[in-house]
């Protein structure tokens, strides 16, 4: 599946899906994709936590919630769509100083247990996924990269299981997305979680050192 991005942030935009497009299949664009994860960070100049959420069917299709618009403001916290509507299953409580904290599934975990590693260039985020296998997201200069480990030895190379692409700047440019293969629907809601702590971490480093894009 491909996760388009309505504008380009991890703290508070919506991710709308399509199939994984062919070779051979036009362009798809983000008016063809239907909403289904509302992000959401409160608060203007400092985010303190960010809301992961499931859009319902329901209301995912109804134009007055602008589910498909560029518009930071457009984007509301999930009571403003009614009960049943936008409902949260995890969140991220940012800390300066100290490992993010991951409220998911009745526990609360701290990010940097559960997703052991670095956030240096080249490093990598490595976590136990619930079918008990290692997965690594990469930190690389222009994007984050999910794999999966090879079972067996002689398999040397990774197996990716999804990968972020950022914005296009070429000519008219595309949306920002991310990219799951189907090895990782069964985790999707992990990798999305997982996804928005390391991009954001990511693009963080990209602010810190603009002489070295990331």
């Amino acid at each position: 599946m491909e996760f388009h991005l309505s504008r380009n942030s991890t703290s508070t935009v919506v991710l709308s899906s399509t199939p994984l497009r062919s070779s051979s299949a036009s362009t798809t664009t983000l008016v063809d994709a239907l909403p289904v994860y509302h992000i959401y960070s409160p608060g203007q100049l400092t985010r303190n936590t960010t809301y992961i959420s499931h859009i319902s069917s329901d209301i995912a299709v109804k134009p007055e919630h602008k589910f498909k618009s560029a518009r930071k403001g457009d984007i509301k916290d999930a009571a403003s769509y009614g009960e049943g509507g936008v409902v949260e299953f995890a969140r991220l409580n940012w800390r300066t100083f100290r490992s993010t904290r991951l409220v998911y599934n009745m526990q609360i975990t701290d990010l940097d247990q559960f997703l052991t590693g670095s956030d240096l260039i080249g490093s990598a985020r490595t976590f136990v996924g619930p079918d008990g296998l290692s997965y690594s997201w990469h930190m690389g200069m222009t994007t984050s990269l999910l794999t999966l480990k090879a079972a067996v030895p002689a398999e040397t190379a990774p197996k990716t299981i999804a990968k972020f692409y950022p914005q296009s700047a070429v000519g008219a440019g595309r949306n920002p997305y991310l990219e799951v293969q189907p090895e990782g629907m069964h985790m999707l809601d992990i990798i999305v979680i997982t996804w928005v702590f390391v991009e954001t971490r990511r693009r963080e480093l990209e602010k810190q050192y603009p002489a070295f894009p990331i």
